[in-house]
């Protein structure tokens, strides 16, 4: 599958969208500001503002009449009154360590409601269940009837998925089996973790994968949690470093609770694995771990301090973290930290269900939101 990595906006990108808000506010007929006016106001240059007036020309948001003016169209007011609804598993939304993604799509609905008079509603799906669709009957009527005209799905199941694009509704994903999406590659993870730890002296390398029970099936998760695997096997082979199958496989002891779909807290899940790899004096204990949870790293180095183990000294950690996060914030133990921005991934999402919403199909169905590796001086930050 192809794939697209997101850049920040440009400046064009910019003023379109400041320009599609002030025609959305504006009335069938409504003249713009001048030339001149818009240039100042948007802070531009006559060039870059005509590149993007002869874009939305094309796209029958404006029309520009040679010596009158500006001119909103009908079209450009076509999303005025829509619904967007984000439907989300529980587990993403109400679970440990308070993300800043949430608060971050909060006020970018929030945002969008003011600017674009657009309807912003939150949903929850239903656990995971063999047959129906995951939803409340009313929201399933909304969609079906055509009143819902955007949906944002994060760490929804296949089924509901599947039941969406059959619907024709417009909807990006994010941890969910959508066609089209927006994610953080495993892959980029592991890119930065690896090379950070052989630079520690980690010989003997693990990987402890989080579960997190919610609204996808047993199998979903199975196959994530084998293709994650599969992955870091991949990267350890590519930094040519030795692969050691009894660490990798270390993780396996969660595979009973995702089937009997136990919930087990992703911190207590790094509790329980730590200190079952390292109460042991066994030669298959590593030296360096990655871990793709936040919260399931903090129980890993509170399990860890009550064994004695010294992160730094006896292992070094590599793990996953939210940009604005405080879930690691109070830890003093030098780890690698993997920071994946919020921000960019709320704006990829909105930025892809835009285009759909407006009948552009992206070129490519999967937007990739690349991590950055953090500098050992920027841990508390």
């Amino acid at each position: 599958m192809a794939n697209l990595t997101l850049e920040p906006k440009t400046k064009p990108e910019q003023v379109r969208d400041r320009l599609i808000g002030l025609a959305q506010r504006s009335a069938p007929g409504d003249k713009l500001a001048s030339v001149q006016e818009l240039c100042k106001s948007l802070s531009v240059s006559n060039k870059t503002l005509d590149i993007v007036l002869r874009q939305l020309e094309s796209e029958k948001v404006i029309t520009r009449k040679r010596g009158v003016g500006i001119f909103v169209r009908n079209e450009g007011r076509e999303r005025l009154g829509h619904t967007v609804c984000l439907i989300g598993d529980p587990a993403f939304f109400l679970g440990e360590g308070h993300s800043p993604f949430y608060d971050i799509i909060l006020e970018e609905a929030q945002n969008r409601v003011k600017v674009r008079r657009e309807n912003f509603e939150f949903h929850l799906a239903k656990p995971h269940t063999s047959e129906g669709i995951p939803l409340n009957a009313s929201l399933i009527n909304e969609i079906t009837n055509g009143r819902v005209h955007g949906i944002l799905a994060i760490g929804t199941n296949e089924r509901l998925c599947n039941w969406l694009l059959e619907q024709g509704v417009p909807f990006v994903g994010y941890a969910a089996s959508a066609k089209f999406r927006v994610r953080t590659p495993f892959e980029a993870v592991v890119e930065c973790a690896l090379p950070a730890l052989r630079e520690r002296g980690c010989k003997r390398i693990s990987y402890w994968p989080s579960v997190r029970t919610g609204r996808q099936s047993v199998e979903e998760r199975l196959a994530l949690l084998a293709a994650h695997r599969d992955q870091f096997t991949n990267g350890l082979e590519k930094y040519g470093m030795p692969h050691f199958p009894e660490l990798v496989q270390q993780p396996v002891i969660y595979i009973d609770s995702i089937q009997e779909n136990v919930t087990v807290s992703q911190e207590e899940q790094g509790v329980q694995l730590a200190r079952n790899v390292f109460s042991r004096s066994i030669p298959s204990v590593p030296d360096g771990v990655l871990i793709d949870d936040d919260v399931m790293a903090r129980g890993a180095l509170k399990a860890l301090h009550d064994l004695g183990v010294q992160v730094g000294r006896d292992v070094h950690f590599a793990t996953i973290c939210n940009k604005g996060s405080s879930v690691l914030r109070e830890n003093q133990e030098p780890l690698v930290r993997i920071e994946i921005d919020p921000y960019r991934l709320v704006q990829g999402m909105l930025q892809v269900l835009d285009s759909l919403m407006d009948g552009r199909i992206p070129q490519y169905p999967t937007l990739n939101i690349l991590p950055n590796l953090l500098p050992d001086d920027c841990a508390d930050n």
